[in-house]
């Protein structure tokens, strides 16, 4: 009797099974979801929603991460880690004039899109800065790129004390390097490059005028940058 109910049972299950797989299976004519794929995020679209968080018009950028952005920053498309800082200068500069000549909707956009593809670098801020304090356009908020610029500034001396090379200060940019010594109020007086075990600096020589001697016999102290970014960023120049 058991093997019978078993042979029962199993034809059963053996008849039913393709039914249920067949059930299973859309109707003719019916189209099948196709999961969706989702494009992997590139580093400049990250970077650009970060910024797009930030930069409002609110006076304060109390809430940025200047080391995340700058991070950022620096695997993007926009980093120029070769003359950089000079070029960000002047093509905000041809965009900033064109907005004062012709404030149109696209000269206003190119112009701030420019901004926020540099917002972490210290020289678009100068720049905005500048062209405020000479035309006193609308476009710009002085006091939005004042804070920043102080910001990115104090970030950069919270990577170290340039004392010596293990608490260099990191810039993502050697123009950094004389613009921190400027707020120490140091007199430049020579510059080399220095490496060891794949780690990359630069030494600014400098003077204290606070402590100068008056027979101008001071040695020169040595301030140290870590440019290890620098130096491995793809050559985009």
């Amino acid at each position: 009797m058991k093997n019978y109910l078993f042979a029962i049972l199993l034809a059963a299950t053996c008849a039913t099974a393709p039914l249920m797989a067949l059930a299973q299976q859309p109707a003719a004519g019916t189209a099948t979801a196709t999961p969706a794929v989702v494009a992997p995020v590139s580093k400049d679209d990250e970077y650009l929603a970060l910024v797009a968080k930030v930069n409002t018009d609110n006076a304060s950028n109390a809430a940025i991460d200047w080391t995340q952005l700058r991070n950022l920053y620096v695997q993007t498309s926009f980093y120029d880690p070769y003359g950089g800082a000079q070029a960000i200068w002047y093509s905000l500069q041809r965009a900033g004039m064109q907005v004062v000549a012709n404030p149109s909707d696209e000269n206003v956009k190119a112009y701030r899109d420019l901004l926020n593809k540099h917002f972490a670098h210290y020289r678009s801020h100068l720049q905005a800065i500048d062209l405020w304090n000479k035309t006193k356009t609308s476009v710009i908020n002085k006091i939005l790129h004042e804070n920043a610029f102080r910001d990115i500034l104090r970030s950069i001396r919270l990577t170290g004390d340039g004392k010596t090379p293990e608490t260099a200060f990191k810039v993502i940019d050697p123009a950094e390097e004389h613009m921190i010594l400027k707020t120490f109020h140091y007199r430049l007086v020579g510059q080399e490059f220095r490496q060891n075990n794949g780690q990359f600096w630069d030494v600014l020589k400098y003077i204290n005028p606070q402590t100068a001697s008056p027979d101008g016999k001071d040695v020169p102290q040595e301030m140290f940058f870590n440019v290890n970014v620098i130096l491995a960023a793809p050559n985009r120049g």
